[in-house]
């Protein structure tokens, strides 16, 4: 019996990778299976460095709420003389401009590698309705 059990599960896990697999075809259309990383993996890389972003900039608020919510931020700054406060939020400003402009400079450069992607898979495509009618009109012929 436990064999069965075994085959059952082996089966159903079969089911689910060939769906899956059939799926990734689909989504892959006319490209290739040894080009298609060169298509998905900008992809990947802009959505990690999405997360990560996303998930960074929440922990550093939720630090930066807590320290503010416990006076911390009040002790540094009356400690520190008028002007060198000045001086550290202007060089905190400047690092979170400087930081934001090179994020930005990745995300546009991210963001025309999937547009340029995006623009090579619709000429593929295009390219394979084409031959697909191509073909259409070849079987047509061959038929009559």
């Amino acid at each position: 019996m436990a064999k069965q059990a075994n085959n059952k599960e082996l089966t159903s896990a079969q089911d689910l990778y060939n769906f899956l697999f059939e799926a990734c075809n689909i989504i892959r259309g006319p490209v290739s299976q040894d080009n298609f990383k060169d298509y998905i993996t900008p992809l990947l890389y802009y959505k990690r460095i999405s997360d990560v972003y996303d998930e960074e900039t929440e922990d550093a608020l939720t630090v930066l709420r807590d320290l503010a919510d416990l006076g911390v931020f009040n002790e540094v700054i009356e400690a520190l003389p008028e002007d060198e406060v000045e001086r550290v939020m202007t060089q905190a400003t400047v690092a979170i401009d400087e930081f934001s402009e090179k994020l930005s400079e990745s995300l546009d450069k991210l963001r025309e590698e999937a547009d340029k992607v995006k623009k090579e898979l619709e000429e593929k495509e295009a390219l394979n309705e084409e031959l697909i009618k191509a073909e259409d009109i070849d079987s047509a012929v061959v038929v009559e």
